[in-house]
C-alpha cells in the first residue's frame, strides 16, 4: 500500500498554503484507518504531527468522526501536543 506525503513534503505544503492566504490555516491529519484505503503507521503519524506543530499551521483538524480513531492514535496526538505546548511551541499565533 502506498504512503502519503512524507513529513518534509507536508511541512512544505503547509508553508505554501499559509503564504497563499491571509486566513487562518487549519491542517488536517488522517487518523481513521479504512481497510484498503488508509493505513496509519505509528512512526509516520508521530513525524506528521511534529511537522504540523513545527509548521506555520494555525491549528489542527483531527477527524471527521472520533469514534473511528484508534485510542492509540489519540494518545499519540495528545502526548505530542502536550509536550509541544509545555515547551512553548514555535508559533505564537497557533492554537496548539
Amino acid at each position: 500500500m502506498e504512503k502519503g506525503l512524507d513529513s518534509i513534503a507536508l511541512t512544505k505544503e503547509i508553508a505554501k498554503a499559509k503564504r497563499s492566504s491571509s486566513k487562518p490555516l487549519l491542517e488536517g491529519i488522517e487518523l481513521v484507518e479504512l481497510p484498503k484505503i488508509t493505513w496509519i503507521d505509528q512512526d509516520q503519524l508521530e513525524k506528521d504531527i511534529q511537522a504540523i506543530l513545527q509548521s506555520a499551521a494555525d491549528g489542527i483538524v483531527i477527524s471527521w468522526d472520533l469514534w473511528h480513531i484508534k485510542t492509540e492514535h489519540l494518545k499519540t496526538l495528545r502526548d505530542i501536543i502536550y509536550t509541544h505546548s509545555s515547551q512553548g511551541g514555535n508559533n505564537p499565533n497557533s492554537s496548539f
